[in-house]
């Protein structure tokens, strides 16, 4: 939404690259909010999936539009604010999907589908380990307040 909207905004009033990256961290900044594709909890200095997927796409010669302009959101970024953050995988995705011609809700569906290998792959060492890592345990307040057990009967 953020690069489709710039794209946008670039075009219609006939703003320079530079100008339109100025703008948008400018209004971001200001708001204090963090800028969507900027940034990541655990992979402070580089996001080692957005840099392999850039990398592919670079190769392939389809960083395009979107890609240019986020590269240059994310230079004003560190410039502006001295963070030198890196440009997560979500940020790279959208880019590439933006410039393939996806809409917000397609890009949706198509980041659940990228990460569904990595969910399937905690899931099964949680379950080879025999260590669940994401059951919080009643003393800590976890309680199932379902329907109880049913039983399925046999076809």
């Amino acid at each position: 939404l953020l690069i489709a909207g710039a794209l946008e905004r670039q075009a219609e009033e006939g703003l320079t690259t530079e100008e339109i990256a100025r703008r948008i961290v400018n209004e971001y900044v200001s708001a204090k909010q963090y800028i969507p594709g900027i940034g990541h909890p655990t992979h402070k200095e580089f996001d080692p999936r957005g840099e392999a997927v850039t990398e592919v796409v670079k190769e392939v010669g389809a960083w395009g539009e979107a890609g240019l302009l986020f590269e240059a959101i994310h230079q004003e970024f560190v410039q502006s604010t001295g963070k030198a953050l890196p440009i997560n995988i979500d940020g790279v995705l959208a880019c590439v999907l933006t410039d393939l011609g996806f809409d917000a809700n397609e890009m949706a569906g198509i980041a659940i589908t990228a990460i569904l290998p990595g969910i399937i792959a905690h899931v099964i060492e949680e379950i080879r380990d025999g260590v669940p890592l994401r059951i919080v345990p009643d003393a800590l307040g976890s309680r199932y307040v379902g329907a109880p057990e049913r039983h399925i009967p046999p076809r």
